[in-house]
């Protein structure tokens, strides 16, 4: 049976008095697909998809690990869960059916787990970047259904991505899996982030505590060693060698007197070493003291 033709015989029999042209079209063009289908099948997707698009609500509870969650015809889904507790997969998925998903709890989280065999291979979840995310309180994801995968879709996080482009202010506290990667630029005002590189090159490259006898104290940095060369004079030497001699170095003495005849000296900088000398009252003597080394590597 060819569904369109009697209707457009009667359509152009002028029986528009009867039931509204426009109606007879759309009724022709819908037999027309339906027998376009191939098969129960296809009939069937395409009537679950249409009632899917009646913006049904449901509310899924979670009091511990859902799996095959059951979806019903819900376009919107609210979890609800009891305590922290997570969610594996949804039946009823067809093609293109999307849900959005909200967590309504006030204080737990709903956690979104990556293709977890918990759920049926084809009611399982695949998310942005193959992990498992948390829905905190109010927040809401949208999931597509994609037969050729096999699986549930997630498509975008509301309240939890920021955009890419424009400037955003990001509100509270937010930890990253990873250290994010700044731009090749150091900061220009107070409130800019740094780089590691940046920073290193303004901390100082070396430092040490030693004894009046040479010996290097612990919890010193890129030191290999200080020699007590003779009274008062001591060589330090540096793990990694400065760029040149043009760094700089700042000894002081440790002691408990205010002396004004006490001095400490730098002299002979080498890459890899710079020697100090100390004086008190016009004589070499021996002394503890602190030296920072500041300069490029």
């Amino acid at each position: 049976m060819a569904f369109g033709d009697p209707l457009a015989t009667a359509i152009a029999a002028g029986v528009g008095y009867l039931v509204d042209v426009a109606e007879l079209q759309e009724i022709r063009d819908a037999l027309r697909f339906l027998k376009g289908l191939d098969g129960e099948t296809e009939l069937d997707d395409v009537l679950k998809t249409l009632k899917h698009f009646r913006g049904s609500v449901q509310v899924l509870g979670l009091s511990a690990q859902v799996d095959d969650g059951d979806p019903q015809d819900a376009s919107l889904l609210r979890l609800s869960p009891t305590g922290d507790q997570s969610i594996s997969g949804l039946i009823e998925g067809t093609q293109g059916r999307l849900i959005f998903l909200v967590n309504i709890s006030t204080t737990d989280t709903v956690t979104i787990l990556h293709n977890n065999a918990g759920s049926a291979a084809g009611n399982r979840f695949w998310n942005p970047g193959q992990v498992n995310f948390d829905l905190t309180p109010d927040m809401g994801v949208v999931v597509a259904y994609e037969t050729t995968a096999a699986r549930w879709r997630v498509l975008g996080i509301a309240g939890s991505f920021v955009p890419t482009d424009g400037a955003h202010t990001i509100n509270d506290v937010k930890t990253f899996s990873s250290i994010p990667v700044l731009p090749a630029s150091d900061p220009t005002t107070d409130n800019q982030a740094a780089r590691k590189v940046y920073v290193d090159s303004l901390a100082p490259k070396a430092w040490a505590t030693v004894a009046s006898d040479g010996t290097l104290q612990a919890n010193s940095h890129n030191i290999s060693g200080v020699v007590k060369d003779d009274t008062g004079d001591y060589t330090v030497s540096f793990d990694t060698d400065f760029a040149n001699t043009n760094y700089a170095c700042l000894v002081t003495i440790e002691s408990a007197l205010q002396n004004s005849d006490r001095t400490a000296m730098v002299h002979t900088p080498a890459v890899g070493s710079i020697k100090v000398a100390i004086n008190v009252g016009g004589l070499a003597t021996d002394m503890p003291f602190h030296l920072a080394a500041f300069g490029d590597q």
